[in-house]
């Protein structure tokens, strides 16, 4: 007894001395953050000048180590329109195009958790949310479940599997009904929805299988379908476009070697999201000889999903001089069409300001599916950051091939219009994102045969 009394003494007198220093620790390491992005503001201002350098080589070596710091120093380049001297302006307008794709690549791999220690589900969730940049939505969990402490060691996991192994230690799910761009936790028996019999991940993804099913085909005697059911997952914050894959990039087989072949092996499909969908409801059918009744199947498949990718602001400024000017970030370019002012100080301004949206991704299978362009966030920022919202319903002006023009209104704006800027928020590439699948031993069951048509 009194080894635990001494215990808690050592641990409080510990604690005190954190509480009590830690005012002091945090102001430390809030300067030495702030140091170190001075001196990688002086390093990048360097850098920009040494572009302009009298050699091919210094010029070089500026370039070299602009594209080593990566995407990090995105922020601190300077925006190609602001660039008087046009070798710089080729130069940093490279090295922008290289780390933004490279930042945007980066942002469509799987996000991974490392996490060791003793804790409660709430804080491990919200630790998930920071670590990986995916919005979770807890709220509806019991308060003993959120209280729950557990012990994790987890390092460099994908996200996916964390979930699905919280979930079975925490007992609980996530609801698959959802359209938010949260991911909602729920009590796995609140979670009125079917249940999964197998579940396979690929990168930002998660594949599960719903039921696998044997039926007759109608007036065919020689073969059966089997009907594998599934769900394809994405990660939060991703922005999934666009799912394409054809007929024959699936097969399926049994336990014993018998491989069946896709039902429509020439099917194209290609099946948008939707605004904010993060998921898909799918299946494939394969031809089983009648003759065999396979009691497990194992599925194999690669899809391809079109996502967006690398999202960057571009900004306005001088709105009133600012029509017919141009922005590249990436593989997106905005333009300034039309902006117009009515109404007055005192009543206040309502602005119109119409944009034209370019990006390098084009052909049939965009054009159809780009509805999402006009769902990029909009805003006006004014002098002292404050942000002022777009009316819900815009107008489309304008379509081609791989861009969209789009009107959006702004009300009761007030003060002088030259303080604010107009804000574009888009992703700056669109990129092919490869799912690939192998689930073995999925539990078939039997139907009845199909009635023949007569």
């Amino acid at each position: 007894m009194q080894r635990v009394q001494r215990h808690m003494a050592i641990r409080t007198i510990i604690m005190g001395l954190f509480l009590t220093f830690l005012p002091m620790i945090t102001p430390a390491a809030d300067r030495l953050a702030d140091s170190a992005q001075t001196d990688l503001k002086s390093k990048v201002s360097q850098l920009i000048e040494q572009l302009n350098a009298e050699t091919r080589k210094q010029r070089a070596l500026a370039q070299k180590e602009l594209l080593r710091l990566g995407p990090g120093v995105l922020p601190l380049l300077p925006p190609p329109e602001l660039t008087p001297n046009a070798e710089v302006r080729d130069a940093v307008g490279r090295i922008r195009g290289a780390l933004e794709r490279r930042q945007a690549l980066d942002s469509v791999r799987p996000s991974r958790i490392t996490f060791e220690g003793t804790v409660a589900v709430d804080e491990f969730l919200r630790a998930i949310s920071q670590q990986t940049g995916n919005r979770l939505d807890f709220a509806r969990l019991p308060v003993e479940t959120q209280r729950l402490r557990l012990t994790t060691a987890y390092k460099q996991q994908p996200f996916w599997e964390v979930i699905d192994d919280l979930g079975g230690r925490a007992n609980l799910t996530y609801d698959r009904q959802s359209v938010s761009d949260r991911l909602k936790l729920i009590s796995s028996q609140d979670a009125d929805q079917t249940a999964e019999i197998a579940v396979a991940y690929s990168g930002p993804f998660r594949i599960a299988v719903t039921s696998a099913r044997l039926r007759g085909a109608a007036n065919i005697d020689s073969v059966r379908i089997a009907r594998l059911n599934y769900q394809l997952t994405a990660e939060p914050r991703l922005r999934p476009l666009f799912l394409k894959y054809r007929g024959r990039d699936f097969s399926a087989a049994s336990a014993t070697g018998h491989r069946f072949g896709p039902f429509s092996p020439d099917a194209r499909l290609e099946i948008p999201l939707g605004e904010g969908g993060r998921q898909l409801t799918l299946h494939s059918d394969f031809k089983v000889p009648a003759t065999l009744k396979p009691q497990t199947i194992n599925f194999r498949g690669r899809m391809t999903m079109t996502t967006a990718a690398g999202t960057e602001r571009i900004i306005f400024t001088r709105l009133r001089q600012a029509q017919g000017v141009a922005r590249r970030r990436g593989g997106v370019t905005l333009k300034l069409q039309q902006v117009s002012f009515q109404g007055g100080p005192d009543e206040g301004w309502q602005a119109r300001i119409r944009v034209a949206v370019s990006y390098d991704t084009g052909g049939r299978a965009f054009e159809s599916h780009r509805t999402w362009v006009f769902h990029n966030h909009v805003y006006l920022l004014a002098k002292d950051g404050r942000r002022v919202k777009r009316d819900s319903a815009f107008h489309t002006a304008l379509e081609r091939d791989g861009a969209v023009s789009v009107e959006y209104k702004f009300r009761n704006l007030g003060g002088d219009l030259d303080n604010y800027r107009f804000v574009y928020v888009a992703p700056t590439l669109i990129v092919d994102v490869p799912i690939e699948f192998n689930i073995k031993n999925i539990p078939v069951s039997q139907t009845s045969p199909e009635r023949k048509q007569p």
